[in-house]
């Protein structure tokens, strides 16, 4: 009850700012009507998942690939990355209600959608890192965050030796998505 007298308080008039927010459905929809004309259909992007194993199913959610993987022992470079993109997730996931707090219920829903990407779409968290860059609410709040609590040097320290690590496997052909 409580959120909904806030969000009637809130409510205003449209500002010309948020036409932005419509253009990027324009977007979407632009993309649609092209694969509608060339192909016939005009969900194709998500047939394509299928394709690669990824899209929305039970595999994906509960990630069976990934756990698959981490029990069997195969791939271990791979696991590791995997490892710490779930990692990530997680991570995000925990700062939401600090983005509320800070930002707003706005950037905290940009950023709950942003770990939708990954967490329906990707069976083993494979590229979370990239979908979660959108989430940058909760990277500016983690920042201020480690600011405030004296842990920048420690976070540096942390990073650049994972840096040297991951530039280390990877000079040595380690798979690293």
């Amino acid at each position: 009850m409580e959120i909904i007298t806030v969000l009637e308080r809130r409510r205003r008039a449209p500002r010309p700012g948020d036409l932005g927010v419509l253009l990027s459905f324009g977007g979407v929809g632009g993309f649609m009507l092209y694969l509608q004309v060339r192909f016939g259909r005009p969900l194709l992007f998500s047939e394509a998942q299928r394709r690669w194993g990824q899209g929305l199913s039970w595999d994906s959610v509960l990630k069976r690939q990934y756990w698959w993987k981490l029990t069997h022992f195969q791939h271990r470079s791979l696991v590791a990355t995997l490892t710490l993109q779930a990692i990530l997730v997680v991570g995000v996931v925990a700062a939401v209600p600090w983005v509320v707090r800070r930002f707003g219920w706005g950037s905290g829903a940009l950023v709950v959608c942003m770990v939708l990407l990954p967490v329906l779409g990707s069976r083993d968290f494979q590229g979370s890192g990239r979908y979660l860059l959108g989430a940058f609410p909760a990277l500016i709040v983690v920042g201020e965050r480690l600011s405030q609590r004296h842990l920048t040097p420690w976070w540096c320290g942390v990073s650049a030796v994972t840096l040297v690590v991951l530039a280390a496997g990877f000079a040595h052909g380690m798979y690293l998505a």
